[in-house]
């Protein structure tokens, strides 16, 4: 979250930081991927021309059966996949 805030939008960075202390307090379990997820992700990355640091967060979202928002419209462009999406073509008041 906070690469996306501060590479791919013009917030400032006193509301960078207070938008991660929110996130802090929202206790999200961090998962560590194991040898046999990193074989995928990686060949998820080579793939679609990606990073891995990209091809985590597609391959999380494909295995938990969940949408990839994301603000990187040319990484949204480049996999084209149904539940990668763009931060734009979502409708967040839904």
């Amino acid at each position: 979250m906070a690469n996306t805030l501060v590479t791919k939008t013009a917030i400032p960075i006193s509301i960078i930081n207070r938008s991660l202390e929110k996130l802090d307090q929202l206790n999200f379990v961090v998962i560590r991927p194991v040898v046999e997820e990193l074989k995928i992700i990686a060949k998820f990355a080579k793939t679609y021309h990606v990073s891995v640091y990209d091809a985590t967060y597609a391959v999380l979202a494909q295995e938990k059966n969940c949408d990839l928002i994301t603000a990187d419209s040319k990484f949204a462009d480049r996999v084209n996949l149904p539940f990668v999406k763009h931060l734009t073509s979502v409708n967040i008041n839904s």
